[in-house]
């Protein structure tokens, strides 16, 4: 075997807060990148020679050479669970890493043949091979084996060492007179299978189409796999006439376009309509959605609840714009983040039902162009190339948000660390996988397209649950409020973004003061006066006071003139001790990802500058503009909503191509 030696280790814990700064502290750990939510399915993972679900959170940093990795259980029985139960948090493994997949297959022979016995392997999200194995009679609890792609080992290297960059240069063209042997010879090529390319390649199957996905992890799912599992629709879908919740595309129609900066109408006419059909084409792939309601405030509801708020639809000036309802679609699996892996699961099993051909492992590098258009791709296979000709490419490899030099130059305050008061250098916590390197919206940039709102993004911290929280009040550095608190989080935390130093803090009296479910805001403290509160926050002296006085007058008689707060969420906060949370950023748990990708017409056409189509070329999902376009107009589910409705458009009109 090649190099044995570690090059990690890592821990199992209940707190990552804690184990990250007690590892900063004992063995000068840089900071650290979390993955959260990281989820490890049955069709790729197993554990104990059975087929393994759960979710975990992650965190990776260096000290010296030595990658340091902490493990936080989420849910789902694991090896991590496991270790917990039997001997609680604590080092857990050590890593060697294999050179290639020939090396990681001998090397897992090897320990086998020397009496160890492996205890979990699979697939990580991003493509990774890893083996646990164990030699527990001889004092060796596991040692991972682990088989990194090179996109994973060129991010951890830029996360090691801090450079800026994977890229923002745009790949070169391949002219199509310059390949002289094509691999393969399809209809559609789809670059990647998450929940817009898996509706894609579906959808243009289904129209006689012959397809082949190419999926650059070991793995499909991508990003999607990591999500919660809301799709927001609207309309009357089955779900709102059960739970009692009138809803019509025209009111859909209406708020969408009020929550928009650019709105294009003939997308979100399009998507409104088609929204109860697009509800039962999901169900017919194999689930469906509960037929009930959770009607409080909440950031993803508790149980299986299939319907509740997800945007600003009950939050002035949008109440008074479109009539509201509930469009906030679940999956029925529990949890925060892995529902939609569900989804991915149903798509692979209809493509392989309709004949599509998927290639894991297998990144597509340039597009082939030719007769003004795009004629193929050109594919990398670990170290084997070749070209692929097809009357039309679709592509759908995600957005961004793991490109640092790209996060820099377009959303910085993704990627922007700062030095905090009381929790060091933090930095926002990226919701993507590895391969979001922004790799295909550049591509498309290559073959004549043009992007659109790449400097917008979805970042966020959500103060509640508890609701009792909302009936606070919000504030700047200089004590002013500037957002209603009833706010959906994402458009809340748009606004943070805009104040002075990006600080904000939320006050409650002790009458509703309550910890937060979710701890992604930070307690600071409490205090006997809003005078002390002010000194210890450095909020201008009066500025606060003046500002709870004239909240309190008005929530008293149940009004909020200043930001129309709802009834519901209105309490004076007169009753000391007052305390505060900061939702600063930097400070508090701000996660999010890339909202801006390809310009695209209403079937996924890649338009030029001038609008015309680009023949051949198509975009979906989080590498396309099309219905999301900015924090403060985001409402939960977009993304997987108009991926997976614009994935199936796209793959429809690309199989009518001659």
């Amino acid at each position: 075997m090649a190099n044995q030696t570690p090059v990690q280790i890592a821990w199992v814990t209940r707190d990552m807060d804690a184990t990250e700064q007690a590892l900063s502290a004992l063995l000068g750990a840089r900071r650290w990148v979390r993955m959260p939510g990281v989820h490890f399915g049955p069709d790729s993972c197993r554990f104990r020679g059975r087929p393994a679900d759960f979710v975990a959170d992650v965190a990776l940093s260096y000290a010296g050479d030595t990658q340091l990795e902490i493990i936080a259980p989420v849910r789902g029985e694991s090896l991590y669970t496991e270790f917990l139960e039997r001997c609680g948090p604590g080092l857990h493994h050590v890593c060697r890493e294999a050179t290639d997949p020939a090396d990681f297959d001998a090397a897992v022979r090897d320990a086998e043949r020397h009496g160890a016995t492996v205890v979990a392997d699979g697939v990580m999200p991003g493509g990774m091979r890893f083996a646990y194995v164990t030699a527990e009679d001889a004092g060796v609890p596991y040692i991972e084996i682990a088989c990194l792609t090179d996109d994973i080992r060129h991010l951890l290297r830029l996360r090691q060492t801090g450079a800026a960059a994977m890229s923002t240069e745009i790949p070169e063209t391949v002219e199509a007179g310059s390949v002289h042997e094509w691999s393969d010879e399809v209809d559609v090529v789809v670059v990647g299978f998450g929940i817009a390319g898996g509706c894609a390649a579906v959808s243009a199957a289904a129209a006689g189409a012959r397809v082949l996905v190419l999926e650059k992890a070991a793995a499909a799912g991508g990003t999607t796999s990591m999500a919660g599992g809301h799709f927001y629709l609207g309309g009357g879908t089955a779900v709102q006439q059960a739970t009692g919740h009138e809803d019509t595309a025209e009111e859909m129609y209406k708020y969408l376009v009020a929550m928009s900066r650019e709105p294009e109408h003939d997308k979100i006419r399009a998507y409104c309509e088609g929204s109860v059909d697009h509800f039962e084409w999901l169900e017919n792939l194999g689930f469906q959605f509960e037929r009930s309601y959770y009607p409080g405030k909440v950031v993803v509801p508790p149980g299986t609840e299939g319907l509740s708020y997800t945007g600003n639809e009950k939050v002035w000036p949008f109440c008074e714009q479109a009539k509201p309802a509930p469009r906030g679609h679940s999956v029925p699996v529990p949890g925060e983040l892995g529902g939609a892996a569900m989804v991915i699961d149903l798509l692979l099993k209809r493509a392989a039902d309709l004949g599509v051909q998927i290639r894991y492992e297998t990144g597509v590098t340039n597009l082939v162009v030719g007769d003004g258009g795009v004629v193929g791709v050109k594919w990398k296979h670990f170290a084997e190339t070749g070209a692929i000709k097809a009357k039309a490419v679709i592509i759908a490899a995600g957005g961004f948000a793991m490109n640092p030099e790209m996060v820099a130059e377009y959303t910085p305050a993704l990627g922007h660390k700062r030095k905090t008061k009381h929790h060091g250098e933090v930095e926002p916590y990226i919701l993507g996988n590895t391969n979001d390197d922004g790799l295909g919206i550049r591509m498309g940039i290559s073959a004549g397209g043009v992007a659109k709102n790449l400097d917008q993004l979805f970042i966020t911290a959500a103060a509640y649950p508890p609701e009792v929280l909302l009936t606070g009040v919000i504030v700047n550095k200089d004590g002013q409020r500037f957002v209603a608190e009833d706010s959906y989080h994402s458009r809340t935390s748009a606004f943070v973004l805009e104040q002075p130093d990006q600080t904000a803090y939320l006050i409650v009296d002790e009458a509703h003061m309550q910890m937060p479910e979710m701890p992604l805001i930070k307690f600071i403290d409490g205090w006997e006066t809003v005078v002390e509160m002010e000194a210890a926050l450095g909020i201008p002296e009066g500025k606060l006071a003046a500002t709870l006085e004239r909240y309190n007058e008005h929530a008293a008689r149940g009004e909020d003139p200043d930001f129309h707060k709802q009834p519901d969420y209105l309490a004076a906060q007169d009753k000391g001790p007052w305390a505060a949370f900061d939702l600063s950023l930097g400070r508090a748990m701000y996660s999010g990802f890339t909202m801006g990708g390809l310009a695209v017409s209403i079937d996924g056409e890649v338009l030029r500058e001038d609008g015309s189509p680009i023949p051949g070329l198509y975009a979906a999902g989080a590498c396309a503009s099309n219905i999301a376009q900015d924090g403060k107009g985001y409402a939960s589910g977009t993304q997987l909503g108009e991926g997976s409705f614009f994935g199936r458009r796209a793959g429809t009109h690309a199989a009518q191509r001659g």
